[in-house]
């Protein structure tokens, strides 16, 4: 059995509060954020999805596919659980906003050794990376579950599940979060602010 079409997922329906500014459209790489990393994940699935929110969705340019978070959801896991809402038979390669040093390859490297007959494909440095990940489409269930009882931890959501996990050493560059000013990377301060 083939393993099923692998779709693009950018995660940036956030409130971006300790930013002070929406971090999806914040320019590290000459254009937004949301736009580089779809432009990044479409050249590697089959299909590519922004995940926003209903005011978002007005500033996404037309030629973007998007897709509305769940509003009664809280945090990232909206975001998924929209994506399957949209798609349930697809494996999604899903990708947060606020990665300015993720590359082309880190995201080869996840899809290259990926194991469509486990949950989800993962990176681990010093934790399970679940919003840097491939969700296949058997996670829905538990993820439909876990929204249901109101636990949006995608981490602890994934704890006990059968995952292929990438081990990386710790401290990984391309991991790294900005989710506020003081977290900008020196050389895109200037791009940024």
């Amino acid at each position: 059995m083939s393993a099923p079409e692998l779709y693009g997922l950018v995660l940036g329906g956030g409130k971006s509060k300790r930013m002070g500014k929406d971090k999806s459209i914040l320019n590290y790489h000459g254009q937004e954020q949301r736009i580089h990393l779809y432009k990044m994940l479409n050249s590697i699935c089959e299909k590519t999805y922004i995940s926003c929110n209903k005011e978002q969705r007005k500033s996404i340019p037309k030629n973007v596919e998007f897709v509305v978070d769940v509003q009664s959801v809280i945090g990232p896991l909206g975001g998924i659980y929209s994506a399957f809402k949209k798609n349930k038979k697809v494996a999604w390669l899903v990708v947060p906003i606020d990665l300015p040093l993720l590359e082309i390859e880190n995201l080869k490297n996840l899809v290259k050794n990926r194991k469509a007959d486990k949950y989800a494909t993962c990176f681990f440095s010093d934790r399970l990376e679940p919003l840097l990940s491939i969700w296949e489409p058997k996670i829905y269930p538990i993820l439909k579950k876990a929204i249901k009882e109101e636990k949006y931890s995608p981490r602890k959501m994934m704890k006990n599940l059968d995952l292929e996990i990438l081990h990386l050493k710790e401290d990984v560059e391309f991991l790294k979060n900005v989710n506020s000013p003081d977290q900008v990377p020196d050389a895109f301060k200037f791009s940024v602010y």
